[in-house]
């Protein structure tokens, strides 16, 4: 009786055991991740199922997609702001203890279809809230996930957003410069750290309000009023150079600013007023061209002076913070004629370029480095150099520069108005601009973040294209067919940024840009 006892209740607990796996195996398939349970119930959950069904994926260690996309707690807030050139993705991470950081997949036509979608690409992994997707194609749509992760390797559902990229080269609406500056160009312009724009040159106001020569723009192209520089100045001003407390040099051949004194350097407030503890007294006794500060504070000024405040210096002096000559700057008999483009290097040693051919007896044909003490760079070589006048010179990541000018050789070799030199001033020649910019020069350039180079200037053509003084190049020297700005700008494009938001602002005597009206700034996709 015992044994057929027990037999019958074996029976009972066998139908039980197969009822419940039945029932398990369908609803594992809805079922919250076991992971959330506490440990002790997971565990037994685990050890029966393995029991009744060892190939379970609980046993092998595997799970389907579905599962591990839904242990963790997403992120939130995801927004996708486009460029033409890169797309910046921004949201909050979770605060959930477990998990560890993110994870990006980008795909091209749908979102990815999982956190192990091998048709996607892999952009991120990592901790931050913030990512700057590159290198991407302009006038392309782009799919986005973003997964929370722990270091167990499980995902959280997926947090997504699309969004295409902006057509290169043309104008960014969103820029709002109203009438622009009317009544002369734009010539100069700093971008400060907080991306407002301080700008000099020959207008008279900016979009309906008196701003003589000297203004503030904020980032959406708007007027900053609470940059007030009064009556500004009584002739062209040319944005120079900001210090680190935000104080702004100016310079060119003004007499005075806001009515007081000032012969052709000033230094104002960041809220436009003069600084009065920088007096420049007699000051340059002709224009300055180009400046640029050291790390010490003090400013480098060039351009066809010939004294600062009585003292002879030769076109090229540096400034103490007080505005009076440092006598220890030690350039002896300076340049033999115009600076017109200075750069001070991160070491505090300055670069300069014009139409000189000397720097204190010593041939320097059209470049030069100095010391940051002002005397010849002895490890600067650069051979026989530009045949003439260097106009302009960017620098690039890798310590190179490219420059500008009117001249057609460099150290013998045929080079029309552009040329790339290494970082001690020999020619590279594996930078070939083909024909060049057509008999005229680039003012400004940059590097783009994915390395190719943004020229402005007086051209219409770039290695016989028609390039209406802007073009993008790329790192050989080619112009770069993505970017296209059909009739491009209708005058001089003399300064030329780049912006968090991957955009470009330039500024100077175009009163038009791809037919649209601008006066003299706007901002465009690169």
């Amino acid at each position: 009786m015992e044994s057929r006892n027990y037999s019958l209740i074996s029976s009972y607990i066998n139908i039980a055991l197969y009822i419940f796996t039945v029932i398990c195996t369908s609803a594992c398939e809805i079922m919250p991740s076991i992971d959330k349970l506490p440990i002790h119930e997971a565990l037994e959950i685990r050890a029966f199922i393995c029991l009744t069904d060892a190939s379970s994926n609980l046993c092998n260690g595997s799970s389907n997609s579905t599962e591990s996309e839904v242990s963790l707690s997403p992120v939130t807030g995801l927004t996708a702001t486009p460029s033409s050139i890169f797309v910046r993705l921004q949201w909050t991470n979770s605060t959930e203890p477990s998990v560890s950081g993110v994870k990006i997949l980008r795909k091209l036509g749908a979102f990815p279809e999982s956190a192990n979608d091998a048709s996607a690409t892999e952009v991120y992994t990592g901790s931050n809230s913030e990512f700057l997707d590159s290198g991407l194609t302009s006038s392309t749509s782009y799919f986005y996930s973003v997964y929370s992760t722990n270091t167990a390797g499980a995902f959280s559902q997926a947090s997504q957003v699309t969004t295409t990229t902006n057509a290169s080269g043309g104008i960014d609406p969103s820029f709002n410069q109203g009438t622009g500056a009317i009544g002369g160009a734009i010539l100069s312009a700093i971008l400060q750290p907080d991306e407002k724009i301080v700008v000099g040159g020959d207008f008279t106001t900016y979009n309906g309000v008196s701003r003589s020569r000297v203004a503030r723009i904020l980032v959406d192209g708007a007027l900053d009023t609470s940059f007030d520089p009064g009556t500004g100045t009584n002739s062209r001003a040319s944005a120079l150079d900001i210090t680190s407390d935000g104080k702004i040099y100016i310079g060119d051949n003004f007499t005075l600013y806001n009515g007081v004194t000032r012969n052709g350097l000033a230094r104002l407030l960041p809220n436009g007023d003069l600084d009065l503890t920088f007096d420049p007294l007699l000051g340059p006794d002709n224009r300055i061209r180009a400046a640029g500060l050291q790390s010490n504070g003090k400013l480098i000024i060039g351009g066809m002076f010939l004294n600062y405040n009585g003292t002879p210096v030769n076109r090229i002096a540096r400034v103490n913070t007080d505005g009076s000559i440092d006598p220890t700057f030690m350039i002896g008999t300076g340049a033999n004629a115009l600076i017109r483009d200075i750069y001070v290097m991160p070491d505090d040693k300055i670069w300069i370029s014009g139409d000189f051919n000397s720097f204190n007896g010593s041939a320097k044909p059209y470049i030069n480095r100095l010391m940051p003490d002002g005397s010849n760079d002895p490890s600067f070589t650069p051979g026989g150099g530009p045949n003439s006048t260097v106009t302009s010179q960017c620098f690039l990541s890798d310590g190179s520069s490219i420059i500008s000018g009117i001249f057609n050789t460099v150290s013998g070799t045929p080079r029309l108005n552009l040329a790339k030199l290494t970082p001690n001033g020999a020619l590279d020649p594996s930078f070939d601009p083909g024909t060049g910019l057509g008999g005229s020069t680039f003012i400004n350039c940059l590097e783009l973040p994915d390395k190719t180079i943004f020229g402005v200037g007086t051209f219409t053509t770039y290695n016989g294209q028609t390039r209406n003084r802007v073009v993008k190049i790329l790192p050989s020297g080619a112009i770069d067919p993505s970017f296209n700005p059909i009739s491009g700008a209708s005058g001089e494009v003399a300064r030329v940024f780049f912006t968090s938001t991957g955009k470009l602002v330039i500024t100077g005597s175009l009163t038009s840009y791809d037919g649209a009206t601008v006066n003299r700034i706007t901002r465009i996709f690169p």
